[in-house]
């Protein structure tokens, strides 16, 4: 597999930070259709800038649901505000053909799908093919209860989790943002299988420095969701905030890229 992972410089944004306490909001899904985009009330402090980032994602008819995560933390101590190690985000969906080899799992049910697609049902619930968020593919067509889909978390709203392509150059992306510096990133092309749940350690020899880059604070960034990256650790006393817009699996990305 050969990945043309990409990062570009939209511009320098401040987002607000929080006064006290901690949030965390988790793609939340929502409606970019042109007009104005609204928060729930717990989360208005950040209305303003969604729709700022909003303004660099043209309108895409045949993909207008998108999805926001919002964290901000205090850190009281040391640590980390995401997920650690070197990873991808892959577009938000479930792959029938995503596979790490390296996961073997009894199956059962192999019966070939349409395009001949080989679902696999897992043996004790643990999938052999876990795409975003550790999700894998159970079922044979999307369904309204997400039942096509392992998963071992649950979001508090309404969502069908698709089934759509994970790894990909053109489809997707993401758009961040941050208070503090807290991640860092490579681009360029990589070649070679990304493992489950999107990681990059089989590719470990090609996160070469020429390839790295710190994603600055204040600045908005749009990366595909192919690109490798990484959480880094946030000293005792500082309080980050961090907004990601995680674009549809059908977004074409060509257009950000290109303006």
């Amino acid at each position: 597999m050969k990945l043309h992972a990409k990062i570009k410089h939209l511009r320098k944004m401040e987002i607000p930070d929080q006064e006290f306490g901690n949030t965390k909001l988790n793609v939340m899904p929502f409606i970019h259709d042109g007009s104005y985009i609204k928060l729930p009330i717990e989360y208005a402090k950040w209305e303003k800038s969604l729709n700022e980032i909003m303004r660099h994602v043209p309108v895409q008819l045949d993909a207008l649901q998108h999805y926001i995560t919002i964290n901000s933390d205090f850190f009281t101590k040391a640590g980390v505000q995401r997920r650690e190690g070197v990873h991808m985000d892959g577009n938000f969906c479930v792959d029938p053909t995503f596979i790490d080899e390296d996961i073997n799992v009894k199956a059962w049910d192999t019966t070939p799908t349409w395009g001949k697609l080989t679902p696999i049902k897992a043996w004790g619930g643990v999938s052999p093919k876990p795409s975003w968020g550790g999700m894998g593919f159970l079922g044979y067509r999307e369904m309204p209860d997400n039942s096509h889909v392992i998963m071992d978390w649950v979001l508090p709203y309404n969502i069908i989790i698709p089934i759509a392509k994970y790894v990909s150059d053109t489809k997707g992306g993401l758009l961040v943002v941050s208070s503090d510096i807290g991640t860092r990133a490579w681009a360029g092309i990589f070649n070679g299988q990304v493992a489950a749940e999107g990681s990059f350690h089989k590719m470990q020899e090609q996160l070469t420095d020429d390839k790295l880059r710190y994603i600055p604070k204040n600045t908005l960034m749009f990366m595909t969701s192919n690109t490798p990256h990484e959480t880094l650790p946030i000293k005792a006393g500082i309080r980050r905030t961090f907004m990601r817009v995680t674009l549809n699996h059908n977004y074409n990305n060509t257009q950000i890229l290109a303006a």
